[in-house]
């Protein structure tokens, strides 16, 4: 009897068990058949967005309001004066460079930058070295003493050739002036000639 039982139950427990099976299969199915519905469906409307967004943002940017900007008037000039050279004269440029600079918060580097290189070379070993944070005005002063025409004397040669070294005059300062001076009363000759006679007086 008891195995009669076993012989009937055993099939009817194996078709249990393979219904089980497939069930557990169909519910794994549809859950990964919902899975990607859903990822498909946020795919498809995160394009829709993306694609009425093109669409719409040319007619929102047309017909919505526009934010207006205030320009900021500036202090700075609209010209600039040229680049300041041995060749020109320091009280016609400078008057020139003070209606430029007349707004600038600072005239002493503004007028540093249009400085021609060998001029300020002299600048640096007449004022800059000793005093590197010389105002406008000290700057100006020291210029007008190496460029300004004004302070030449009627013969350039008696000039340089008074010239001499002052008390407790730097030594870079008095060479700066002596070549400036020895400039004027030589115009054509060369370079080695004017050094030549510069040297001559020491």
């Amino acid at each position: 009897m008891s195995k009669f039982m076993d012989e009937m139950i055993d099939p009817i427990y194996e078709y249990i068990q393979n219904q089980h099976r497939t069930i557990i299969k169909i519910l794994i199915m549809v859950y990964i058949l919902l899975w990607v519905v859903k990822r498909c469906s946020d795919s498809i409307n995160a394009w829709t967005h993306v694609f009425l967004t093109i669409i719409y943002s040319p007619f929102k940017w047309m017909t919505g309001p526009r934010t207006s900007y205030h320009i900021p008037l500036t202090n700075l000039p609209s010209f600039a004066p040229s680049r300041f050279t041995e060749q020109h004269d320091f009280n016609t440029w400078i008057r020139s460079f003070e209606t430029y600079a007349l707004r600038l918060p600072d005239r002493a580097s503004a007028l540093l930058t249009l400085v021609d290189d060998r001029c300020l070379v002299k600048l640096e070993q007449r004022l800059l070295n000793q005093k590197p944070d010389a105002n406008y005005e000290e700057i100006k002063d020291v210029m007008l003493k190496l460029y300004g025409r004004v302070y030449r004397q009627t013969d350039p040669l008696m000039e340089f050739a008074a010239r001499r070294q002052r008390q407790g005059e730097n030594i870079y300062s008095y060479l700066c002036e002596l070549e400036c001076q020895a400039s004027a009363p030589y115009p054509s000759e060369p370079l080695r000639v004017v050094e030549s006679k510069i040297i001559d007086r020491f």
